[in-house]
Order: structure tokens, then C-alpha cells, then sequence
């Protein structure tokens, strides 16, 4: 009898391991399917038709007559904007060789060399970081993108251009700023990383801030606006609060509704006048210029334990953890709401075809634009709706968020107890499995 039990427990654990590597198999293998698909040419998946557009461009600080285009092809998530390569680089002084038909050797006057490589197959460009052409077997720095040739031209994405230039991009408005870094070091740095006066509005608690912006130009790259600078006092004063300073290494802002904030860590003193020219804290970073602290944007948010409203280009805006934002949907339904007014027809249309893995994929895109402007760090309106349902992380929240969406344009019931029970098996395992692909179509690359 003890043969026979011993014989059928070996044979539960063998049925055991054998459906375990079936499921791993089947999932291994839907995975090398979505890196295979992943793997094609951005060209495959979106439409390239480039149109002369009409924007003022400015060269160190010198406006330009050369055409620029414009193109529905997603690069990064976003439309860019193709200038012609050669004139461009001609304007900063750029060497420029060719080392043949199809590739182009770029000497900045940093003296970093670059070689952009021609595909004509398939309408891309390489770039790569070396001293001669024998580097370009090495790849060292590679990039993948798509140009175009227009009048015998090479025309290249604009904001690409600081990753092989002496070259920074800055959008003002309606123009197009491009400065050598050269140039506007010596012409538009105030101090360190603060650079020229933008034309932004800044909010707290929805009471515009009379300041200045400043741009932050060691965060060009970012896709919103708020690490740039603003003067401390005035944000501070929004707040109703009292600054003051504990020498050498603290300031305080005494807040009747938030108590204490503190920003310290002094990292920089003049010793000759003894006085601080440079604060840190974390994410918090201040200088002293004129005796005016300007602080990061987003170091005021870090500062309150507050929030910031991410979907607006023009304008930035925190919220203290005190005030109620009327601006996040209070249920599931304000929020599908939100979307059908918010998002392009083509994002709406991606969504409602997208299969469970793809949802999966938009957690570091569209989900963290979701986490970023409704849910951090929040206990109220939508997040409440989760919370009292149990489900309490950011991370699965806005992943049921999701596929709310998904059922309610696919006429299928997407109120927050038909859609909590469906993923709670599968949502943690999928996103660990394919969070690393989620740059690849334009609505995960929102936020």
C-alpha cells in the first residue's frame, strides 16, 4: 500500500513539473513572438509623410531661412521635425567629411567624432562615436532612426541632433531655439544649469506663481518642463508660507497647513563672503544667484510630498498633499470619459485592438502616465475607488485602469468589479516579463 501512495505522489509531481514547463514554454514562446514583432523597423508600424512646415528656427540666436519638415512618423512618442544635416552643422562651424556615398563623418569642435551611416534599404540612419572608419565596426554608440533626403539634402530628426553635436535644442513657443553649447554657455547661463528665461506659467494648488522660469539645461532631454527653475520665494509664498535661514546648511518654510519644510544640505559655500551659493537635497537643488534661491520645479513637489500635473507643455503645476485635485477623475467612468476627450483617435483605436499582453506593455508608458498625474501620491478620487476595493499599489491600479478602458470600448463590462478578478492572477508576472518593451508603440511612450 506505502509502494502505491509513493508511486502516485511521484506521478503528481512529474504531472506537476510537466505543466509547469508546458505554461513556461508557451510563455517563452509568446515572448520571443512580441521581441520578434517589437524587432521590426519603426518604419513598419507608422506612416512617414513629411510636410513643409511653417516655424521660425533660430542658430545661435540667429533666425534661419532653410525649410524644415514635419512628420507622423513617432519618434521617441512624439511627431518630430527633420532639418537638413549639412547646413545645420555649417552654421556652428562643424567639420564636415564625407567618407562615402553613404557615410557622413562629423568633427565637432569638442573634438568627439561621429559617423552617421546611411541605410538606403530601409530609409534609417546609424550613428556611431569613434576616431576613424575603422570604428564603425565597433558600434560604439549607436542610434537607429529614420532620415530623409530632400533636393539632394540629408534631413535628420531635430532633437537627435545633441547626441552626435556640440548642439542643445530648445523649443520657445512657436520657434525653434538651437544654440552651440560654446555659444550659450558664454551668452545664457545665469549660473550652472540655469539657463535662459522661458515663457512658461507655474501653478501650486492652482494659484498662478509670480516668477520667472528659468530653463534647467542639465534636464533638456526631459519631456516636461518640471525640473526647470523658479524663484524659491515666490513658490513659497503661494504657499503662505515664512522662509527663513538656519546657517550654513539650512532654509525653512514655516507652512500653516503643512507645518515645517525643510531644504538642507549645503553643498557649496563662499567662503570669502560666508555666505551659501548652492543647496541639495535629494531631488531639491537651489542656487543662490543675486541673493534670489531658485529651486527645481519639481524639487517644490518633493519638498510639500505633493504633486504635479504632467499633461500640460505650456504650463507646470504641484499641488500640496492637502488639496483635493478636482482634475483626476473621482471613478472609472470620469476616466474613460477623460480619455475618449484626451487621446488621439489613433491612441483610442490601439487600445481597444491591443491584446492582454500589449496592455501589459503601455505600464511604463501610458500606466505611468497615469501613476505619475492621478495617483501619486494620492488617496483620494480614483485611487479611493481602488483602495476601498482592496487593491492599494499604484502599479496595479493603473494597470486596471487600463483595461477598464479597453473593456468600455469594446462593449464589455468595465466597471471596477468585472475587471479587478480578471487580471489579479496574471498582472504582476506579465509586467516583470515584458515591462523592458514597453517603448515601442507611440501610446506606451505617453505619460
Amino acid at each position: 500500500m506505502i509502494q502505491i501512495i509513493i508511486a502516485l505522489i511521484l506521478c503528481a509531481i512529474i504531472f506537476a513539473v510537466l505543466n509547469i514547463y508546458r505554461r513556461f514554454a508557451k510563455s517563452k514562446s509568446k515572448l520571443t513572438e512580441l521581441e520578434s514583432d517589437f524587432g521590426k523597423p519603426e518604419s513598419e508600424f507608422v506612416k512617414f509623410e513629411p510636410e513643409l512646415v511653417n516655424l521660425r528656427v533660430f542658430i545661435d540666436d540667429q533666425l534661419q531661412t532653410f525649410p524644415i519638415f514635419e512628420s507622423d512618423i513617432f519618434i521617441d512618442g512624439e511627431t518630430t521635425y527633420f532639418v537638413p544635416l549639412n547646413i545645420v552643422l555649417k552654421k556652428i562651424e562643424a567639420e564636415i567629411r564625407c567618407v562615402d556615398p553613404n557615410v557622413i563623418c562629423i568633427i565637432n569642435k569638442s573634438d568627439l567624432n561621429f559617423f552617421i551611416k546611411l541605410e538606403e534599404s530601409s530609409s534609417r540612419y546609424r550613428v556611431f562615436l569613434g576616431n576613424d572608419i575603422s570604428d564603425l565596426t565597433e558600434e560604439v554608440r549607436v542610434y537607429e532612426k529614420n532620415y530623409l533626403i530632400i533636393d539632394d539634402l540629408v534631413y535628420l530628426p531635430l532633437h537627435e541632433f545633441p547626441k552626435f553635436t556640440d548642439l542643445d535644442i530648445y523649443d520657445d513657443s512657436e520657434d525653434i531655439l538651437i544654440y552651440s553649447r560654446e555659444y550659450y554657455e558664454s551668452n545664457h547661463i545665469i549660473y550652472k544649469n540655469i539657463g535662459h528665461q522661458i515663457s512658461l506659467d507655474t501653478y501650486i494648488n492652482d494659484i498662478k506663481i509670480d516668477s520667472p522660469v528659468f530653463k534647467n539645461t542639465s534636464r533638456n532631454n526631459d519631456s516636461y518642463n518640471v525640473s526647470d527653475f523658479i524663484l524659491l520665494i515666490s513658490a513659497f509664498e503661494a504657499l503662505g508660507a515664512q522662509v527663513s535661514f538656519v546657517k550654513p546648511n539650512k532654509i525653512i518654510a514655516q507652512t500653516d497647513s503643512l507645518g515645517m519644510i525643510e531644504i538642507k544640505a549645503c553643498v557649496s559655500v563662499d567662503t570669502a563672503n560666508n555666505t551659501v551659493t548652492e543647496y541639495s537635497d535629494g531631488y531639491k537643488s537651489c542656487y543662490i544667484v543675486d541673493d534670489k534661491i531658485y529651486i527645481e520645479f519639481c524639487g517644490i513637489r518633493v519638498a510639500t510630498g505633493g504633486s504635479l500635473k504632467q499633461n500640460d507643455d505650456n504650463n507646470m503645476f504641484v499641488y500640496t498633499p492637502d488639496y483635493e485635485r478636482l482634475d483626476i477623475p473621482a471613478n472609472l467612468e470620469e476616466a474613460y470619459k477623460y480619455f475618449d476627450e484626451d487621446l488621439e483617435a489613433y491612441d483610442i483605436e490601439y487600445i481597444k485592438n491591443s491584446t492582454k499582453h500589449e496592455m501589459i506593455l503601455m505600464h511604463m508608458g501610458f500606466g505611468l502616465w497615469i501613476r505619475n498625474n492621478w495617483l501619486y501620491p494620492s488617496t483620494a478620487r480614483i485611487a479611493k475607488a481602488f483602495i476601498q476595493n482592496g487593491i492599494t499599489h499604484p502599479d496595479d491600479i493603473s494597470t486596471y485602469i487600463i483595461l477598464g478602458y479597453h473593456n468600455y470600448l469594446n462593449n464589455r463590462p468595465s466597471n471596477i468589479n468585472s475587471i479587478i478578478p480578471r487580471i489579479r492572477v496574471w498582472t504582476f508576472w506579465m509586467i516583470r516579463k515584458f515591462v523592458s518593451l514597453s517603448k515601442c508603440v507611440s501610446i506606451r511612450n505617453r505619460r
